[in-house]
């Protein structure tokens, strides 16, 4: 885990983590899926982006 991050006022939250595994973290969710409501969000660096974006839009 990075860091946590809350929306002071509200109810939601955020926790970015970097994980080797993306299944392990959709394990991870499922778990706690019946008392939270989790949306999860793959996010890559620009370095990671760059080249993902220059195979599609070369």
């Amino acid at each position: 885990m990075i860091g946590r991050y809350h929306a002071p006022g509200s109810l939601e939250g955020w926790i970015l983590v970097k994980a080797e595994d993306p299944k392990a973290l959709y394990e991870h969710a499922g778990k706690w899926a019946e008392y939270l409501y989790w949306e999860t969000t793959p996010v890559f660096t620009d370095e990671e982006a760059g080249p993902i974006c220059a195979k599609i839009y070369g």
